[in-house]
């Protein structure tokens, strides 16, 4: 395998840490019918959101109470800590 140290770093080493992060998907529910998909992720207050995804009345615009959100930990962020920001 080959690997390269130009820049002071292990390729390896680098390319592990990528990959450690623990993905988790939440099922959101008893959410206001003002919220919308930037609310969210900004409430969150992680790093690397994946995805979100709000159920929507088409009829009268508005959030329906229910969705997801799919988010990538990264190192200092736990599962706790984010349910604790969606509450």
């Amino acid at each position: 395998m080959l690997t390269s140290t130009i820049g002071g770093h292990d390729a390896i080493k680098q390319y592990d840490n990528q990959n450690k992060g623990e993905v988790i998907d939440f099922d959101l529910h008893g959410l206001p019918a003002s919220c919308d998909e930037m609310s969210v992720k900004k409430n969150a207050q992680m790093k690397h959101i994946i995805s979100t995804e709000l159920a929507f009345d088409n009829m009268k615009g508005t959030c329906t109470g229910t969705g997801r959100i799919k988010v990538r930990l990264n190192e200092g962020e736990t599962e706790e800590s984010l349910r604790n920001n969606l509450r």
